[in-house]
């Protein structure tokens, strides 16, 4: 993703990657920091707040607490519309949080995965308007309290319960 962004002329582009690299060199030919694994969570949140955008490339998730933590540092996220990521983000209109891509938008190379959808929403993002960028940003942060505050999921949970308890 990031050659490709280098490739439309965001030279500008840094990754951040955190975890360990086990690839070794990863060819990129933007900037990039190798932040390693994190197991602070202060440390994970300046990673966040250093971000522009989150991006998982994952082809199959569940309910990942990478997005969660992300949109709750005021991150937006792209991701591949898998499992129950959809469900995670608004990926268009003026509540958006992120940006959904199709996973059969993945194309495979000879040797890379090209994710030209993914590339194009990302390309999109960076030349929004402040504003714009601003207010998803307020939108991810908004989002995350309303849907995963430790007192929005108490109260989701009581909700389960109390429906089991009645069906019983």
């Amino acid at each position: 993703m990031c050659n490709e962004l280098v490739a439309r002329g965001f030279s500008q582009v840094e990754a951040l990657i955190v975890g360990e690299n086990r690839i070794g060199d990863l060819g990129l030919k933007c900037k990039y920091r190798e932040l390693g694994f994190i197991k602070d969570a202060e440390q994970m949140r300046e990673a966040y707040w250093q971000s522009d955008v989150y991006v998982t490339t994952s082809h199959e998730e569940n309910l990942p607490t990478t997005i969660m933590e992300s949109l709750s540092c005021g991150v937006p996220v792209a991701a591949f519309a898998v499992g129950g990521i959809p469900e995670m983000l608004v990926a268009s209109g003026e509540h958006q949080t992120g940006f959904l891509v199709p996973k059969l938008g993945v194309r495979w190379g000879t040797t890379d995965i090209f994710m030209e959808q993914m590339v194009d929403e990302l390309s999109n993002y960076i030349v929004s308007p402040e504003s714009e960028v601003n207010h998803i940003k307020q939108n991810c942060r908004e989002f995350a309290l309303q849907n995963y505050s430790a007192n929005q999921i108490a109260l989701a949970y009581e909700q389960v319960y109390r429906a089991q308890g009645s069906s019983m």
